[in-house]
């Protein structure tokens, strides 16, 4: 059964199958290194098992996009600095990441904000709700027409990363979901 269907089923149900696609989508990029690129509403199946239990199917493995440990790490490492608020240089971490540290030299001082919005599902300890996440609004308010900039200087390959999330927060929209983003990827990749 689609989205649609399992949208309406209890809250608890509901409550499991969002925390399956986010421990899902963080153990494949954190941990594995593999991401299912297109997570659109047709790509994934729920339904109950024998037990009554929520399980969730993802298909077409055909757009997926790996991610080397280096870009992993650089990832945690910009949302753990963000988090703590620590003195990270977000700009060596977007190079990690595979951007153009020379187009982005020339917003370099706008990132840190950036980021605050960017990763802001993983700087609170409690549930999130993506309704409140106004993350075009942000981008447009910190850096107007450069928005564009830094979205040219990012790596293709991202962006399917970017859609693996976005897809994420539609399907926990879809069944009325807020988790707490933060413990969960603890839970995924470990407290260290």
């Amino acid at each position: 059964m689609l989205i649609d269907k399992a949208g309406n089923w209890q809250e608890q149900d509901r409550r499991a199958i969002g925390q399956t696609l986010m421990m899902t989508l963080f153990k494949s990029l954190f941990v594995a290194g593999e991401v299912h690129g297109d997570p659109h509403p047709g790509n994934i199946f729920y339904s109950h098992d024998e037990s009554g239990q929520p399980q969730v199917t993802l298909l077409d493995y055909g757009c997926t996009i790996s991610v080397t440990e280096s870009r992993r790490m650089a990832l945690l490492k910009l949302i753990v600095g963000c988090r703590e608020r620590n003195r990270i240089k977000p700009l060596d971490c977007f190079a990690a990441l595979g951007f153009d540290s020379k187009k982005l030299a020339l917003i370099s001082g706008s990132l840190p904000a950036l980021c605050q919005s960017l990763f802001r599902p993983f700087l609170i300890n409690h549930a999130f709700n993506p309704d409140q996440w106004r993350l075009g609004q942000s981008f447009n308010d910190l850096l107007g027409d450069y928005r564009w900039w830094f979205r040219s200087a990012g790596p293709s390959d991202l962006f399917l990363l970017m859609r693996a999330f976005q897809g994420l927060i539609q399907q926990l929209q879809q069944l009325d979901v807020n988790l707490a983003w933060w413990p969960m990827l603890q839970q995924a990749v470990g407290r260290n």
